[in-house]
Parts: structure tokens; C-alpha cells; sequence
């Protein structure tokens, strides 16, 4: 987890004003290396910014569903404390040396008591050697 920016870097970059009350934003969502083969590992990364009235630490779950095929085959789950900011963040995904080749959708929400954001990317599985 690396903080990309402060609190006030974050709010001059969304305008941001406290009386709007707290502000979510997932930024980027990606996966790397978009193309791998069974057995690989993949990172599924995302940026995003917390921005609240009191700049306290809150909790913010940060959730990726990994479909196949429309069927659910991952669902990490990280529970983190952030203070106000904008954070980059990376969880590495080993795939099972049977996993089936094809396109795979990655959907990378972020969650807090005062609101949410989505974002979808994918990756693809190709056969091996």
C-alpha cells in the first residue's frame, strides 16, 4: 500500500469542500500482466482517494470479484484504515494450475459506512506451453 498523495494534494485535485460531505473515488483499477497462463500470478491493483469533513482514519474495505464465465471464481477481501489521501493498492493473485483459459472480469469496489465505488478491468488466461 503506497499513499499516492496527501490529504491536500487529494482535495485540490477533486476540488474538493468539506461541507460536501466524505468523498470516495476509485481513480484506476487494473491488472497486471493482462495476459498470463495458468499457474502465473496476476496484480490486481487500484488507486484510489478518501476525502471526509473530519479527516479521520476510516475504515475502508477493499473488495475484488474475479468472474469466469459470469460464475465467481475469487473474492479477496482486505479491510484497511485510511486517513484522508489517495492510495494505490495491490493484491497478488496466484491462479491454480488448472484454471480454465479465456477472459476473466475483475470488479474492485471500495466500501466505507459513508458510501462506495466500483471500478471493472480483466485479464486473460491463456493455455501453457
Amino acid at each position: 500500500y503506497d499513499r499516492e498523495r496527501g490529504a491536500e494534494e487529494t482535495a485540490r485535485v477533486y476540488e474538493y469542500q468539506p461541507a460536501e460531505g466524505a468523498f470516495l473515488n476509485i481513480e484506476e483499477a487494473s491488472v497486471v500482466p493482462q495476459t498470463v497462463r495458468p499457474g502465473e500470478e496476476v496484480d490486481l491493483r487500484m488507486t484510489y482517494a478518501v476525502l471526509t469533513p473530519a479527516q479521520a482514519g476510516n475504515q475502508i474495505t477493499e473488495i475484488r470479484e474475479i468472474r469466469h464465465e459470469g460464475e465467481l471464481v475469487g473474492r479477496p477481501v482486505v479491510t484497511v484504515r485510511r486517513s484522508d489521501g489517495t492510495y494505490s493498492s495491490s493484491i497478488p493473485l496466484q491462479l491454480p494450475r488448472d484454471a480454465e483459459p479465456g477472459q476473466y472480469q475483475v470488479i474492485e469496489t471500495i466500501e466505507s459506512d459513508f458510501g462506495r465505488d466500483s471500478r471493472e478491468t480483466s485479464f486473460t488466461v491463456v493455455r501453457g506451453y
